[in-house]
This record gives structure tokens, C-alpha cells and sequence, in this order.
């Protein structure tokens, strides 16, 4: 995937090394770090994310909140 918005946050998963967040824009990427790759993507929010958090516990849970102030 390309995009022209640079990375504005990164967040590691608290219980999965190899995996890692990542938002650009709109878009939030999850990766697996260990086969390099993109393993899940969610692009819904309808402005940028300036603020994103992967759950403490459960690592397939993230928040975000886009410019809007839309969560």
C-alpha cells in the first residue's frame, strides 16, 4: 500500500513483539514484523488520526480519535 501521508504514530503491541500500529492519514496499519508485512488495515476515520493506543491486555484493540474529534 502507498500513501503520500508520512507516519504520524507508532505503538507496539503490549503482549506481541513482532507486532506493531501504525497511523498515516486516515489509515491505521497493523503489522507483523516477523514476515514483514501488513497484516490488518482499517481506514474509516473521515479526517486524520492524530491520536491513536493499542489496549493494554488485548492486543487486537486499538482506539483512535481523528481530527474531528470522532473516536
Amino acid at each position: 500500500m502507498e500513501t503520500d501521508e508520512c507516519i504520524s504514530q507508532l505503538c507496539w503491541s503490549s503482549s506481541e513483539r513482532e507486532v506493531m500500529w501504525s497511523s498515516s492519514g486516515r489509515v491505521i496499519l497493523m503489522w507483523d514484523l516477523e514476515e514483514r508485512k501488513i497484516k490488518w488495515m482499517h481506514a474509516g476515520h473521515m479526517e486524520n488520526i492524530n491520536q491513536m493506543d493499542v489496549h493494554p491486555f488485548d492486543k487486537d484493540t486499538i482506539a483512535a480519535v481523528d481530527n474531528g474529534n470522532d473516536i
